[in-house]
């Protein structure tokens, strides 16, 4: 399941643009030349693009969220989690390969990331 969240583009800078949510997060994505930060509506990323790590992992990533993990699911090759956004409470989806080498738990609390690059503007 993608992961949606719309809001209201609100600065550009060094070829990035960040958009806010309407529940207060900033997320970045790449900017696309020529596009009016206006027209966009919101951003998303596909759960395989987001890694997931221990909360206390030091990163240096566009989109750094600390979160819980509400649930996993065991999929065969993939583990499915759904991702408890700490401020805001707010859900996401989040598809690991097996062979990573982290392993989580349900209830554990963790560190989401993924690059701008790997958010896909949407516009209206």
């Amino acid at each position: 399941m993608t992961n949606i969240f719309a809001g209201k583009a609100t600065a550009t800078s060094g070829g990035k643009i960040q958009l806010e949510t309407q529940d207060g997060l900033k997320i970045t994505a790449c900017e696309i030349k020529g596009l009016s930060i206006k027209k966009i509506t919101g951003i998303s990323v596909r759960p395989e693009l987001i890694k997931v790590l221990p909360k206390d992992a030091g990163l240096k990533a566009d989109n750094v969220f600390r979160g819980k993990i509400r649930e996993m699911i065991y999929q065969g090759d993939f583990i499915e989690m759904e991702i408890c956004l700490d401020r805001i409470g707010r859900v996401i989806y989040v598809r690991l390969g097996n062979d990573q080498k982290q392993h989580f738990s349900q209830g554990e609390e963790v560190v989401v990331q993924w690059n701008a690059e790997d958010s896909n503007i949407l516009l209206d």
